[in-house]
């Protein structure tokens, strides 16, 4: 890290588990941290657990064939932020070792919240988070992530942030895309 050293503390015994439903939703993430390890690892750890989580695409429960959409809803933790997320699936294409499904998304925030990380002196206050997005998944049935996904979503979002005696507007669009490719040992 060209002449900085990064102080992650003690990593030794560090690990963690998915658990998923019959249905694939995710029922439990854990983790044993160190209690000496980083914040910044720390952190890391909590991103990466968040990112499984989402990944987990959520199948019915009951047989279904090429054609098929479900609905899910759910509430979830981003980084200290309270979302709600909707989506509709639909199941495109299937093989005995490969199911293709496709996913629409929208989250919306749960609740205005003062954005969590902050310095104690700062009020920035995001008072509406809405997101739409949609990601295709190359899904094999006996393992719990996608084999691969790709995503795009679009998040706009309102924001109050004080300056001197007056409350300053923020507004904002971000857009992402991602790709996951899972290697399975």
């Amino acid at each position: 890290m060209l002449g900085r050293e990064l102080k992650t503390g003690s990593v030794t015994g560090l690990g963690g588990f998915l658990t998923t439903a019959d249905g694939g939703m995710t029922r439990q993430t854990t983790s044993n941290l160190p209690d000496k390890v980083s914040s910044i690892l720390r952190n890391v750890q909590n991103q990466m657990r968040q990112s499984l989580e989402q990944n987990v695409v959520p199948m019915p429960r009951e047989p279904i064939g090429v054609g098929a959409r479900w609905t899910t809803t759910r509430g979830f933790d981003f980084s200290g932020i309270e979302l709600r997320e909707l989506a509709t699936w639909t199941l495109t294409a299937r093989t005995e070792s490969t199911w293709s499904v496709h996913g629409e998304f929208s989250t919306a925030l749960a609740a205005a919240v003062k954005l969590p990380g902050m310095p104690d002196d700062a009020k920035l206050t995001l008072r509406e988070l809405r997101g739409k997005g949609s990601g295709d998944y190359e899904l094999d049935p006996s393992l719990p992530l996608p084999r691969s996904s790709t995503a795009q979503a679009t998040l706009d979002l309102k924001a109050d942030a004080p300056v001197k005696d007056k409350v300053e507007p923020i507004d904002a669009t971000i857009t992402m895309r991602a790709a996951l490719i899972t290697s399975q040992r």
